[in-house]
């Protein structure tokens, strides 16, 4: 086993210093944790003090390594203080050319990371990019090669959550009170079709040999991320858009898909690329609307998945408790606010009634959760919840556009109520003046036929991902 490890650390620091391309992927790994770091301090999300649960598979994880935060103590600053240090140390290491510190500085920042999304449901879903392309630099041989193709297989991943009818129509941006970012809405059922065919076809052309193929790929992904980030922020492009341009715009050697041929060596590598297709399918072959329940959804990439609005309402004691959601970014999560039921079950000994209304892309809210008593309840991760109605829910009402972030701004979590052009409206407060969410006649009419259209995007996912292993198997170029 020694001599394995031994030779695998040498090829891999010879690797290392014969690619500009894979130092500048360690610079980028050791930003890309200085940026994750930066907003998961003082947040205790591996404590008890953490805003966000255990994951359902793992309900007692706050107690492996619980770090206090301010002002109850200085456990995780202290903590991070430490990480900083040794992001510092990568970097020192990296610019002396001390490959092999810079390398284990990289893989114990890594564990870490892994650790506090292992802790932690519903931490942020960009971090899992990070994960996975620090995670195939660090374990998989022929590096580059692999990076290049477990990069563009997330965009091909990343596509299956969009195929649904919120980003079909559009609606997903057109239920926004702010509508399509620079655009009019009426070309929003373009755009996003455009974007999951790209995910699913064009991002394939990063390993052509065609200079236009490779050239409209690249340019596009690069315009993606810089117009995603009017709505995502900084963190998202920071990962995406500086490794697009690190492992495809900067070495001239491309990669083909003979490189990617399998060898038994390589066995480890496609283990673990198999894994990444059947944790994003756990969501998707769950019994239901993975959307409306958000069953399986944080096991994969889960991003711009739908646009979503929520009413929670908790009884007990005498008291109700009523939280509303206006943020298009909150997913509107059951099993998350079921947790905060949980919570009032350990402090009342009295029964807990819980409703739970929901709307995704504007459509109307439903009652999906109606329970006499909460405290019952348990959620199982892997299948469908019965508890979560979504065979025959209760209509509720109509709701008004939305906000894609509300958190540059004091939003109140109480409820409207009112009737508008003869139909009821409800929701978060801070929409009650905002416009009805209506469609275009394309948008109806995709909308009407988008079963169609889904199974025919379907089949052209498979289809793709058929061919891609083709040309992998036969030693073929795309040209």
């Amino acid at each position: 086993m020694n001599s394995f490890i031994d030779k695998y650390i040498s090829t891999t620091i010879e690797n290392i210093k014969n690619s500009r391309t894979l130092v500048l992927f360690m610079w980028w790994s050791l930003f890309s944790f200085a940026v994750s770091f930066s907003s998961w301090v003082n947040h205790g999300y591996t404590g008890p003090r953490s805003g966000l649960p255990c994951w359902p598979h793992f309900l007692n994880c706050k107690d492996i390594f619980p770090l206090e935060i301010l002002p109850y103590g200085y456990g995780e600053t202290t903590f991070y203080a430490i990480l900083l240090a040794l992001i510092a140390y990568g970097a020192y290491s990296l610019y002396n050319k001390n490959y092999l510190n810079a390398y284990f500085a990289i893989l114990v920042l890594w564990f870490w990371k892994v650790f506090v999304i292992s802790v932690t449901y519903g931490l942020g879903n960009f971090d899992y990019y990070d994960v996975v392309l620090i995670f195939v630099f660090l374990f998989f041989t022929k590096k580059l090669d692999y990076l290049r193709f477990v990069f563009v297989l997330l965009y091909f991943i990343a596509a299956t959550i969009k195929i649904s009818t919120g980003w079909i129509d559009g609606t997903y941006f057109t239920a926004l009170q702010t509508g399509l970012p620079l655009f009019p809405n009426l070309l929003s059922p373009f755009f996003t079709n455009v974007v999951i065919f790209m995910q699913i076809v064009g991002a394939w052309f990063l390993f052509s040999k065609n200079k236009y193929l490779y050239n409209t790929a690249l340019y596009y992904f690069i315009f993606f991320h810089l117009y995603s980030t009017i709505l995502v922020g900084y963190r998202y492009p920071l990962t995406a858009l500086l490794t697009l341009i690190v492992l495809f715009g900067i070495d001239d050697r491309k990669t083909n898909f003979q490189d990617l041929r399998p060898k038994i060596k390589d066995a480890f590598n496609w283990l673990v690329i198999f894994s990444l297709l059947c944790l994003q399918f756990i969501g998707i072959i769950i019994v239901g609307n993975q959307k409306v329940t958000l069953e399986g959804n944080n096991y994969g990439l889960y991003m711009f998945e739908a646009n979503h609005q929520c009413i929670s309402r908790y009884n007990y004691e005498n008291k109700n408790v009523v939280t509303s959601s206006a943020d298009a970014r909150n997913r509107c999560d059951p099993y998350i606010y079921l947790q905060e039921v949980k919570k009032i079950c350990k402090i009342t000994k009295e029964k807990v009634l819980w409703t739970f209304d929901h709307s995704i892309n504007g459509e109307s809210m439903y009652r999906i959760v109606d329970e006499k008593d909460a405290c019952l309840l348990v959620y199982r991760p892997f299948v469908h919840n019965e508890w979560i109605n979504i065979k025959n829910p209760t209509h509720i009402s109509e709701v008004n556009k939305n906000i894609y972030d509300l958190s540059g701004v004091n939003k109140s979590k109480e409820v409207f109520t009112k009737i508008e052009n003869g139909k009821i409206h409800k929701g978060n407060s801070y929409l009650e003046n905002a416009s009805p969410v209506t469609k275009t006649k394309l948008q109806d009419y995709i909308y009407k036929n988008s079963k169609k259209v889904i199974s025919a995007y379907w089949f052209l996912w498979i289809c793709t991902g058929l061919l891609i292993l083709y040309f992998i198997f036969r030693n073929k170029k795309i040209t």
